[in-house]
């Protein structure tokens, strides 16, 4: 910065920043001209410039020519500069002959950029480690030049990183291990000569009040002291001081020492709670790099177990990280990065002013129409619209033959037949155009049209929207399909023309649709699985196609469209082919008779985190995670039994169906709530709230009163009998499941557990036995970016030989069904084996790694979204016998496969005796 104004000759250069240490740090280094003379890039007797420290906000034009004209650099903060009257801020912009912007990551924000507006006619240049912010909002500007930390390093400006990490069992055990090392490492750079300091991080002044009696408690010596912004000003300052004069060694910040703080002596950082974007981190790390001669390299401590956090941060956290690479790699492919998307913003004809791209997540929709080989024409876009309506754009982007524009619509109120008044709303629409099929897709937040001018505007007269019997073609794939809405118009002359349904209302319906010449579908909306996972997805006869998600990926939105349009023109798929994937609600009246195997927790709780789920049985509160809904009694007459169990405990209910309404009754007297956040309810309204899901042997689903049947039954594939492997259980009593505490040789468990330990297969094996388990032995192999699980589930026999016995398969089963919801969600997984092992530690137990250690399930939690996953699921029950197996019994295996198969493609087998 100093360098740019002494080589450009800058004659009056206004330098802004962000607070007032920066201020004063970097008045204070033009005042000496830095490092310059002393390196002799400039003579020792060339003169100082003079600056002017700008405090407060100047009141008038007079006082900014006052400042102005006795200084060649005034330096002040946004806070001074942006809050000041607009005739002061415009008389700036004409007497700075150069505007230097200091941490200009902060240039989205809306006092920053009006403020830099004035400027239009000034050299601007804007610096920052960090040209990317947490909100995504665009630092604009052309990218002139790069310095990475890796060269910023090999160069000597800044010291090497030496990364510690962190496994521990959980929260309070990771802790306890960082101000430990923090205190090895504090003596180990004073017996080097280094005479260091420490900076330990956390994200709440709650959490620092707790950590400093831990650090207090430790390390007297060093008089531990916490900063956060609920000090006063001359609290803080003392406590700085305290730093710089070594009275305190170690300080426990909440967010400060950020921006323009500069003491290099800091040189060890504690992470007990790490920052969420890379901006921030990678200035906090700036902290501890600086070099200077008499310091040595700086630690980083940190905990690689991680929650919801930026991406690019999850590899930094990673146990073998080398944050010297990493660092270096974030930031500069971050910068890359933003480098290709001014490249991408440079690729349309001009950068959106009102409606920044970066603002813009549209819903997935789109109609289409399919063109006759022509060439589309963006360019005439504007000419099917009233002149002045389009109020941005249209911006095109030549390279993905796509258009974005935003016109303003008005209607009249359907209220009133007055043409004095009119709505007036904003409306996006983004067209793209793919050559390679002949098709036009066009997105419009203005929901009712249909947008053929346009596209006869931009690809002729020719064009034809795909409607009609082949948009239902979108619906080929989704397996477990499940309609949410349903339309239907009458084809003959009816009193009502057209009807549409949801829930169980669409059964009885779509049922006649097929040979009814009387009745057609206008419109679906439903949701499914894919190979990618859940998805929805809509469609309606005329032509329009959507989904409930949104992107700002305008890549996303198209890669959809093509996707999309694969399907609709390819004429081997029958326009009916979805129904035979359908899966049909319908309500009942009285209990279906059909035999429970598995109850899993209400849907809404998988998005929830599981902490602040809690039941509260007889006073004492249990997280979610350490309690299990299960099936009381395997029956297919009467209520069905809900049996949910806390450690050694259990409180049971019975759901039945009265007059079509599920009614939930508590069997026992134990008292029992449940807390959601902030709401406590009974088990009875929170189940009528957001009931359970109860999966049948048959394959069927019950949600409150409404029965989710299967498609035809013949569709589901016979188990293969081949999934049935016979294993030898000699020296194993197979009534005995589970191994226990003190291991029991010869139980089920860990006869299992032996075995897959000796095969070699796996990284992992984990006993996760117990109330609230994922299931009896996790197994868990990484191969390249490939995470495999495999879930095996344990049952002891009913007898003491194997037999043919439908009681044997139920619960086990039922078990194996439960899996799927680790597979939704990996991080919680994960995160449900580290919170697993922690309680087993607290409580004076053995560990539950049978193979492997937390620091490799931390590694991959760190990563999880980096990875992909292939689970796998055995059923273990050594009371069932292969040869003796009949045909029910199959037909239960079968629905388990294909509930599992279907949904998220996992395999699954049983483990029997032969």
């Amino acid at each position: 910065m100093i360098a740019l104004a002494t080589a450009v000759v800058a004659p009056r250069l206004l330098i802004v920043v962000p607070n007032d240490a920066l201020r004063t740090q970097i008045s204070e280094k033009f005042m000496s001209l830095g490092i310059l003379p002393a390196c002799g890039c400039l003579p020792e007797f060339v003169a100082r410039p003079v600056v002017a420290t700008l405090t407060r906000r100047p009141k008038s034009v007079e006082e900014v020519d006052q400042v102005f004209h006795a200084a060649n650099v005034v330096v002040t903060t946004m806070n001074v500069a942006g809050q000041a009257a607009s005739a002061v801020q415009q008389r700036m912009a004409e007497l700075a002959s150069h505007l230097f912007v200091d941490e200009a990551h902060h240039i989205g924000a809306k006092t920053w950029r009006r403020f830099r507006s004035y400027f239009s006619k000034t050299k601007v240049l804007q610096f920052t480690a960090t040209p990317f912010r947490r909100d995504k909002v665009r630092v604009d500007g052309r990218h002139i030049y790069v310095y990475p930390l890796w060269k910023a390093q090999e160069e000597g400006y800044f010291k090497r990183i030496k990364y510690l990490p962190v496994s521990g069992a959980d929260d309070i055990d990771t802790d306890e291990q960082i101000v430990d090392l923090v205190g090895q490492v504090l003596e180990e750079d004073r017996q080097n000569g280094f005479d260091h300091l420490v900076m330990a991080r956390c994200a709440r002044q709650a959490r620092a009040e707790e950590l400093i009696h831990l650090y207090r408690a430790k390390y007297p010596q060093h008089e531990p002291m916490v900063l956060h912004s609920g000090l006063s000003d001359s609290e803080r300052r003392d406590a700085i001081e305290r730093l710089r004069t070594r009275q305190s060694r170690i300080v426990l910040c909440v967010n400060m020492l950020g921006e323009g703080f500069d003491l290099p002596d800091l040189k060890i950082a504690a992470l007990h709670d790490k920052h969420r974007s890379e901006a921030v981190t990678l200035q906090f790390i700036g902290r501890f790099t600086r070099a200077r001669s008499d310091l040595g390299d700086a630690t980083v401590i940190a905990n690689v177990a991680l929650g919801d956090i930026n991406e690019p941060l999850k590899a930094l956290y990673a146990e073998d990280a080398d944050w010297n690479r990493l660092i270096s790699n974030i930031g500069q492919s971050r910068t890359e990065r933003e480098v290709r998307r001014e490249a991408v913003f440079e690729g349309f004809t001009a950068a959106p002013e009102r409606f920044p791209l970066e603002t813009l997540s549209p819903r997935m929709s789109t109609v289409i129409y399919k063109t006759s080989g022509v060439v589309w024409q963006p360019e005439l876009i504007e000419e099917v619209f009233p002149p002045t309506s389009i109020v941005e754009g249209p911006h095109i982007n030549p390279h993905e033959n796509l258009a974005i524009f935003v016109k303003r619509d008005q209607d009249q109120p359907k209220w009133t037949t007055s043409r004095a008044v009119h709505n007036t709303e904003y409306n996006l629409y983004m067209v793209h155009w793919d050559g390679e099929r002949d098709l036009l897709f066009i997105h419009s937040s203005r929901l009712k049209d249909m947008h053929e001018p346009l596209a006869k505007k931009l690809c002729g007269d020719g064009v034809s929207r795909i409607g009609g019997e082949e948009v239902y073609r979108c619906l080929n794939g989704v397996r477990r399909l499940c309609l949410n809405t349903l339309g239907l118009s009458e084809t003959q002359r009816r009193p009502v023309r057209y009807s549409q349904f949801m829930g169980t209302d669409i059964t009885e319906h779509i049922d006649t649709l097929p040979g009814n010449r009387n009745r057609s579908k206008t419109n679906l909306f439903g949701q499914g699985y894919t190979d990618q996972g859940k998805v929805t997805i809509g469609c309606s006869r005329k032509g329009k196609f959507w989904s409930y998600d949104a992107t700002n990926n305008f890549g996303e939105w198209i890669d959809w469209c093509h996707d999309l349009g694969r399907k609709v023109l390819d004429d081997s798929i029958p326009t009916d082919a979805f129904l035979k994937n359908l899966i049909r609600p319908v309500r009942q009246k009285r209990m279906p008779s059909l035999t429970p195997v598995a109850i899993v927790w209400p849907e809404r709780i998988l998005d929830q985190d599981e902490e602040r789920v809690e039941l509260t049985v007889n006073g004492r509160r249990h997280p979610i995670l350490n309690c299990d809904i299960g099936v009381g009694r395997f029956s297919d007459e009467g209520p069905v039994r809900i049996l949910i169990s806390i450690d050694d405990s259990s409180c049971e209910f019975e759901m039945t169906i009265e007059d079509g309404f599920a009614v939930y009754r508590q069997v026992d007297t134990v008292p029992i709530s449940v807390s959601l956040g902030r709401r406590s309810l009974t088990i009875q309204e929170w189940f009528k709230e957001d009931p359970p899901h109860i999966y049948y042997g048959n394959g069927d689903m019950l949600v409150d009163s409404e029965l989710f049947k299967l498609p035809d039954r013949e569709s589901i594939e016979p188990f293969d009998p081949g999934k049935m492997i016979e294993r030898d259980w000699g020296g194993v009593d197979i009534r005995v499941e589970s191994q226990g505490k003190l291991k029991i040789e010869n139980s089920i468990q860990r006869s299992m557990i032996d075995e897959l330990i000796s095969s070699g297969r796996f990284d992992v094996v984990f006993d996760d036995d117990g109330t609230g388990e994922a299931a009896d032995i996790v197994c868990i192999k990484e191969d390249g970016d490939t995470i495999f699980v495999h879930l095996f589930h344990c049952k002891y026999s009913s007898e003491d030989t194997p037999g043919s016995r439908i009681d044997d398969l139920y619960e086990v089963c039922g078990q194996s069904q439960k899996s799927l919801r680790w597979r939704e969600n990996p991080r919680v997984f994960f995160q449900h084996l580290r919170k697993r092992e922690g309680d087993r530690l607290r409580k004076g137990g053995n560990s539950r790694y049978e193979l492997g250690d937390a620091s490799i399930v931390n590694n991959w939690l760190g990563r999880w979204s980096e990875l992909t996953y292939r689970f796998e699921v055995s059923a273990v029950q050594p009371g069932y016998s292969k040869k003796l197996a009949k045909k029910d019994h199959m037909e239960l295996l079968a629905a388990t496969s294909s509930l599992l198969m279907e949904t998220w493609s996992i395999p699954f087998e049983l483990i029997c005796s032969e």
